[in-house]
């Protein structure tokens, strides 16, 4: 939880920013931009990704992979295979954007347990991600170039709908 001193300034900054609604995913959060969406992978596990850049060293982005599409064949997904999908999340992104001084955490998002990253790249400074499950549901936020006001701001503006 956010305390005093980092809630009120993360309150102030989203008063400028757009409410997004993605129906597919199920959530609600808040862009400072109205953002852009694609399909980033249209074979199931289908995945869903929505941007909203400030300038192209500093931006948000929110995805999903729907894993419900594929629970048959998979027979379900068990709290291991998530936990270890977590786990390549979050320690792949640092790698992938050749991340240096990488900090990781665990985090809970309206009861569902995730894990956070935050590490350092020449090309858009500091990244943040958070991924966590919802269900059958695999969330990922991203924040690049932004202060850690901004990026909390941004993911603790998450709400999943029913």
């Amino acid at each position: 939880a956010a305390t005093e001193e980092t809630s009120k300034p993360a309150r102030d900054l989203l008063a400028g920013f757009v409410k997004y609604t993605s129906i597919r995913g199920k959530y609600e959060i808040m862009f400072p931009t109205k953002p852009t969406e694609k399909i980033s992978d249209p074979e199931p596990p289908v995945s869903y990704q929505v941007s909203s850049s400030i300038d192209p060293k500093r931006g948000y982005t929110a995805g999903h992979s729907d894993f419900a599409e594929v629970r048959d064949a998979a027979k379900d997904l068990t709290e291991q295979a998530k936990k270890n999908a977590l786990e390549t999340a979050c320690g792949g992104l640092a790698k992938k954007m050749n991340g240096t001084n990488e900090r990781r955490k665990a985090v809970t998002v309206e009861g569902n347990e995730g894990c956070e990253v935050e590490f350092y790249t020449k090309e858009f400074g500091v990244m943040r991600a958070r991924n966590f499950w919802v269900g059958m549901r695999s969330i990922n936020l991203i924040t690049m170039g932004v202060t850690a006001v901004e990026s909390e701001a941004f993911f603790a503006s998450f709400k999943t709908m029913k």
